[in-house]
């Protein structure tokens, strides 16, 4: 690749979905995007068209999907879904907004604050889980694309996962903005060491930022 001599990953968040909007626990529910969500995937495409992607991976759910699928566009790649980028399990709180996890489940949010590495909802899956899931694909993934760049299309809790480890955080440590259509970008060095090149760029967003939960 013209002497690039490092692996270039580019991590980005699938687009806003009406769950984002309203502030609902997503986590393995196939929610899809919504009009924002897919403008933000636009937008982009149209920032990362003059990259040369020897591949581009998503999640199989559609959210991250359908966002890979329209960054894809200008690169005339196929997307090639992996389920081990899902977001994390939520189990029973999945659906529900911050306001009825906090009613439904008061002790279990509680424990989340307290115990965050190794709680687990009731039917979901711990941070520690995920850290484990995310990082082993993650390592996966890298090693295909030697001295490459990758586009992976995942979710915010397991790009913030990918951070941790990449840092060497380990699962329970640091907190990192990972909105929808930010862009992380992490290089695997020719001595195997990772660099954390941009975290959450999100410039060609604008007015089209929205916050979210989870």
């Amino acid at each position: 690749m013209d002497g690039f001599y490092k692996t270039r990953v580019f991590l980005v968040r699938h687009g806003e979905t009406d769950w984002n909007a309203q502030l609902r626990v997503m986590g393995q529910l196939d929610i899809p995007l919504n009009e924002r969500g897919r403008a933000q995937a636009r937008r982009t495409a149209e920032l990362l068209a003059h990259e040369n992607f020897s591949a581009i991976y998503a999640s199989d759910l559609v959210r991250a999907v359908e966002t890979a699928q329209i960054i894809a566009v200008p690169h005339k790649l196929d997307v090639i879904t992996v389920p081990e980028l899902r977001e994390a399990r939520y189990g029973l709180w999945e659906g529900l907004t911050r306001e009825e996890v906090l009613k439904k489940f008061p002790q279990e949010y509680e424990m989340r604050r307290t115990n965050p590495e190794n709680f687990r909802p009731s039917g979901g899956e711990s941070r520690r889980e995920l850290y484990e899931r995310a990082s082993k694909i993650f390592s996966e993934l890298v090693a295909r694309h030697p001295q490459q760049k990758i586009l992976i299309v995942s979710h915010g809790g397991t790009i913030r996962a990918i951070l941790r480890y990449v840092l060497g955080l380990g699962p329970g440590n640091g907190h990192f903005a990972v909105d929808n259509c930010g862009i992380t970008i992490i290089d695997r060095e020719d001595d195997d060491t990772y660099e954390v090149f941009t975290v959450n760029s999100i410039f060609h967003l604008q007015e089209l930022r929205t916050e979210d939960f989870f």
